[in-house]
């Protein structure tokens, strides 16, 4: 008998698309689960990510309770984005997690230059 998250996990790949049906998570790291998607978004989405944050970067907040501070533990840079904006990826993101888009963060996107970390403590 199946479990009751095999059985959503069943009903949200079967929703899927037959490009994203290939691209079944992976897990990497089980405590905590870690999951890479290969190929969830291609070249042309990762680009107008890339160059609709371009000129929008801002220093990364650290999250815990409540809102985020900026930390010398953290030096990256991100850009926050408005899921209106980007009901492609939203609905994605949505079909693979099962979540409406309205539970889960701000798309962001992340920049690292080559000097910049997130150190853990």
């Amino acid at each position: 008998m199946l479990d009751y998250s095999q059985r959503k996990h069943d009903l949200v790949f079967a929703s899927l698309t037959p490009n994203l049906q290939k691209q079944l998570p992976k897990l990497i790291h089980a405590h905590p689960p870690i999951y890479v998607v290969d190929q969830f978004l291609d070249h042309a989405e990762c680009d107008f990510l890339i160059e609709s944050a371009r000129n929008s970067f801002c220093p990364a907040p650290v999250v815990g309770e409540g809102e985020g501070v900026i930390s010398p533990a953290r030096t990256s840079s991100t850009c926050y984005m408005a899921r209106e904006d980007l009901p492609e990826y939203m609905r994605k993101i949505s079909l693979l997690t099962g979540k409406n888009p309205e539970h889960g963060e701000l798309p962001q996107v992340g920049q690292y230059l080559p000097s910049q970390q997130y150190m853990v403590r």
